[in-house]
């Protein structure tokens, strides 16, 4: 089957994302950066400038979907800052960004190698992916955003 060094050039790519992550998480976690992260802080931030608020607050969200900050935190605080339909308005541009930022540098670091998992699980699922694609998004979607909060 081969020794480490095969299974290490196999999952380099997957061992780099989650190095990625867990440095982005401890980087956030021990500077104090990610107990900034509350609704206080973003509604100040907002009301600071709109517009260089605002992009502060989008690269806050991008920032928060990789350390795992419930994306609520973001909506709360921009709608108590400006109100309902822009704050909601900002906050669906962020999530979108934040989503596109976070695909993307997933995707140049792990390009596809979930795929390439010889695990029966990990073909299952992506068949179901595979076969029906709006369905299992949403239902994933749905399932790990009700577990946001939940501390590990």
């Amino acid at each position: 089957m081969g020794g480490p060094g095969v299974l290490l050039r196999k999952y380099q790519r997957l061992i780099a994302v989650v190095i990625f992550l867990v440095l982005a998480f401890l980087f956030f976690e021990v500077s104090g950066l990610r107990q900034g992260f509350n609704l206080e802080n973003l509604r100040t931030t907002l009301s600071e400038s709109i517009v260089s608020g605002a992009v502060l607050f989008i690269l806050l969200f991008c920032a928060g979907n990789l350390i795992q900050i419930p994306g609520w935190i973001f909506l709360a605080a921009a709608v108590l800052t400006l109100d309902k339909l822009w704050g909601g308005v900002l906050t669906y541009i962020a999530a979108v960004t934040s989503c596109m930022v976070t695909y993307g540098l997933i995707r140049i670091l792990g390009g596809d190698v979930l795929r390439k998992l010889e695990s029966p699980i990990a073909k299952r699922v992506f068949s179901h992916l595979d076969e029906h694609p709006l369905r299992s998004t949403n239902c994933a979607s749905h399932y790990f955003s009700d577990r946001a909060g939940v501390e590990l």
